[in-house]
């Protein structure tokens, strides 16, 4: 599952990277800026900006609760899946 979360989070940072929406998070003026992508993650928490619908693929908690929904979601069917080859009797 972190390994699973950290695919999430890589993939948010090049999301936003390259996002005509944002862009520039680690790269700016030919430096690099781990800090941004840190800030970014954590700016929904303070700035209300970023729960506006418009800008939810840059809010990352938005990101982390389809993740979660999704992974809850799959593990259900998965569930299932095994419940209904059992009273099958496969």
């Amino acid at each position: 599952m972190i390994f699973k979360i950290l695919l999430l989070i890589l993939a948010y940072l090049i999301y936003i990277e390259f996002s005509p929406g944002m862009g520039n998070i680690w790269w700016r003026e030919g430096k690099f800026f781990p800090i941004g992508a840190v800030s970014i993650i954590v700016d929904p928490i303070y700035n209300l900006t970023l729960w506006n619908y418009s800008v939810w693929d840059l809010n990352f908690i938005i990101w982390l609760m389809l993740f979660i929904i999704i992974e809850l979601f799959i593990a259900k069917l998965n569930e299932f899946s095994l419940s209904n080859k059992n009273v099958n009797g496969l």
